[in-house]
């Protein structure tokens, strides 16, 4: 996030003789622990820019929400009269990126799954941004007993090989 102040003069005669106030970071709120300091403005540019990165999010460090910066202009104290002050403030919004995460499944329709085959995974699924935490929900329908797995790591889902008997359970129609 990018800001830029524009710098004015003061013109009234006798209050700022070099016309050049100073701009200072005076505080930011809410205070979240010293996380998200107060920033001051480059002095060749009066730009300040803001970089925020996927660790501040995933730490907790620096959560989403308003962080209002308050910066003071100072005129110099010359020729006896005291210096003047004025604030000014910047409302920095931070957006939680995984408010709106995008989640890819892949196309399963032409996965084919033999019950006597070893473990298959199928294709993994994709998160964006890939740091959002993600909720893996299986529903086996009537498939008891067989242990669906997920991985978070690398968000596959392997089915295990079933090892129980392909007999079937009344093979001549006896009555229980």
């Amino acid at each position: 996030m990018n800001f830029t102040y524009n710098p004015f003069g003061i013109t009234a005669p006798g209050i700022c003789l070099d016309g050049i106030p100073a701009v200072s970071c005076a505080s930011v709120s809410p205070d979240i622990g010293g996380k998200l300091a107060c920033q001051e403005l480059d002095p060749v540019s009066g730009g300040l820019t803001w970089n925020f990165t996927e660790q501040d999010y995933t730490s907790g460090d620096i959560p989403p929400g308003d962080y209002v910066f308050t910066y003071a202009v100072t005129t110099a104290d010359t020729s006896g009269i005291a210096e003047v002050t004025e604030e000014f403030t910047v409302t920095v919004t931070l957006v939680d990126p995984c408010l709106n995460a995008m989640v890819t499944v892949p196309d399963l329709s032409m996965v084919e799954f033999t019950i006597t085959e070893s473990d298959q995974t199928l294709p993994p699924f994709s998160v964006d941004p890939s740091f959002c935490a993600t909720n893996v929900q299986i529903t086996t329908g009537t498939i008891p007993g067989v242990p669906i797995t997920t991985d978070p790591g690398s968000n596959t889902i392997t089915i295990p090989q079933v090892t129980d008997s392909l007999d079937p359970a009344n093979p001549n129609g006896n009555p229980g």
